[in-house]
């Protein structure tokens, strides 16, 4: 099967992220902005990732850290399929990833867990 991007990806490819937030409530308004940054993220990531056949049902995490301004910084602790892994990468650092629409998403995102399990559908 031919490598598969873009929207196709989005399809195949199951991406969770994990971010770190604090257990005070929040306001509604944020609540609303965390959970569209949350959607931009992850589509900014599987836009950009590559799904080979030997990929499916492999898993890989990673933890990644973003700047102020959206920009991947560092990814570490990555965990599992070494292809998949070296695809993942390859997409966390292509991703145009927005800047966080304020400083209580930033907080939640700016350290983050990513599990790549892409999955036939």
């Amino acid at each position: 099967m031919p490598l598969l991007r873009n929207a196709t990806t989005a399809l195949l490819a199951a991406l969770s992220l994990t971010a770190c937030h604090s257990n005070s409530p929040e306001p509604k308004r944020t609540g609303v902005a965390i959970t569209d940054y949350y959607h931009d993220v992850t589509n900014a990531i599987l836009t950009e990732t590559i799904i080979k056949d030997s990929y499916y049902g492999q898993e890989c995490s990673m933890s990644i850290s973003l700047n102020r301004q959206g920009k991947v910084t560092d990814i570490n602790n990555v965990k599992g399929f070494t292809p998949l892994c070296e695809a993942g990468m390859t997409a966390v650092f292509s991703a145009e990833i927005p800047a966080p629409p304020d400083e209580k998403t930033y907080a939640t995102f700016k350290k983050l867990v990513i599990v790549f399990q892409p999955q036939r559908t």
